[in-house]
């Protein structure tokens, strides 16, 4: 690749290999989800950088501002295996992540 497309960002679905999930952190639920007992999925795409770092997050389905919240600040905590095309690693968007709230308790 040349200097410029060095640093350019493949989409998921151009790339041979896709970005994998590496280390996951634990979720921090916030009290207002516990108290109100909400349930259910904040489903996002991001961008992972050729270093395993996540870049951008985008939350696609809402499920509680709190929640979504979280899930973006749990998601900029994980690492990642880097996407790779053509043999090299590469920066790639549009990768799909789902955060779960359930069996929540007190």
């Amino acid at each position: 690749l040349n200097e410029k497309e060095e640093f350019a960002t493949v989409p998921v679905a151009a790339v041979s290999r896709p970005p994998k999930l590496k280390k996951k952190p634990k979720l921090h639920v916030p009290e207002a989800i516990r108290l109100q007992k909400i349930e259910g999925v904040v489903e996002a795409i991001l961008t992972v950088e050729a270093d395993g770092s996540v870049k951008k997050v985008e939350i696609l389905n809402s499920l509680h501002p709190d929640a979504d919240v979280a899930c973006s600040l749990f998601i900029k905590r994980t690492k990642w295996k880097p996407g790779i095309q053509d043999g090299i690693t590469v920066a790639v968007s549009g990768v799909p992540f789902t955060c779960r709230n359930e069996n929540i308790s007190d």
